[in-house]
């Protein structure tokens, strides 16, 4: 049995199919493939297809949180209940804010329409933050929409370690700017949150 190794849009994974045949494989690494090129390996790189070549080479993952996150757009009214946004979301990263609170019953309709689950008043106002979808397939090494843990009033902890100036801080869906890392792992915010204040990350994981 032949087989081909793709790389799956999907999951961003390498994917073993077959192609029909006899034959056997000797494959002990990426560049043994017939299919992949590889040279001058550098940290954090991907393999990104070459329709040129037609084959799989590595490439710097030429792309950052501020790229690919949307923040603060005004979607566009398809009825009553339902909104289109500018570009296709990655599911799950989704927020919606009505008059600045951030709406918890959303429907994800499609790859860029999402439901409410009432009817909006002349004078509301709605918006979406969320992480646009790209062809570049993004790492598990991004964090998106976390809550850090409280360890005072100020000072709050992140699950994983990240990398220096990458930390994006969210309060009740706004960016906030006045942010200082004392870690990498922990950051501190400029003033004391309520009960009622939402608080969220983005941010890349520190690579071990």
């Amino acid at each position: 049995m032949a087989y081909k190794t793709i790389l799956n849009p999907h999951n961003g994974k390498l994917q073993r199919i077959s192609t029909g045949g006899g034959g056997s494989s000797d494959v002990e690494e990426l560049n043994d493939l017939t299919d992949v090129y590889i040279e001058n390996v550098q940290d954090g790189q991907v393999l990104v297809y070459n329709e040129i070549t037609d084959r799989f080479e590595n490439q710097a993952l030429d792309i950052t949180l501020e790229d690919i996150s949307i923040f603060n757009e005004v979607p566009t009214e398809i009825s009553s209940l339902v909104y289109e946004l500018d570009h296709e979301y990655v599911s799950g990263t989704l927020r919606v804010f009505i008059n600045g609170i951030k709406e918890l019953d959303i429907i994800e309709l499609s790859a860029n329409r999402l439901q409410i689950p009432y009817d909006l008043e002349v004078d509301d106002e709605i918006e979406v933050n969320y992480i646009r979808s790209s062809e570049v397939l993004i790492s598990s090494e991004y964090i998106f929409n976390e809550v850090p843990t409280e360890i005072s009033a100020l000072v709050y902890e992140t699950a994983n370690e990240y990398e220096s100036g990458t930390l994006r801080v969210f309060i009740n869906g706004i960016k906030e700017k006045d942010i200082n890392e004392t870690s990498t792992q922990r950051f501190e915010v400029p003033y004391e949150l309520s009960v009622s204040d939402t608080i969220e990350l983005n941010y890349i994981k520190k690579s071990v």
